[in-house]
């Protein structure tokens, strides 16, 4: 897993890049928020593989999702345990 720090907007991002999956989080005292996730390698598992990286290297932050917006990915946080609301 490779991170980077980027502004966008005003707002500090860290970008999570691991196996054609790019992930954009912010961080916060004790969370960490994907605010974007995106594959380039769908139905491989490596959507999930880098989110179970950022969750050993953000430990005990709790990680959060933006809103699912299809089926797939919903089913992904919630085999991640990814805290999201519908």
């Amino acid at each position: 897993m490779m991170y980077r720090k980027e502004n966008a907007l005003g707002l500090d991002l860290i970008i999570a890049e691991h196996k054609g999956v790019v992930m954009s989080l912010c961080e916060g005292d004790d969370w960490i928020s994907i605010y974007t996730c995106e594959s380039e390698n769908e139905g491989k598992g490596y959507t999930q593989e880098a989110i179970e990286l950022v969750k050993c290297n953000f430990y005990p932050k709790k990680i959060f999702g933006s809103v699912p917006l299809n089926t797939v990915m919903k089913h992904i946080y919630d085999k991640t345990g990814v805290i999201y609301e519908e």
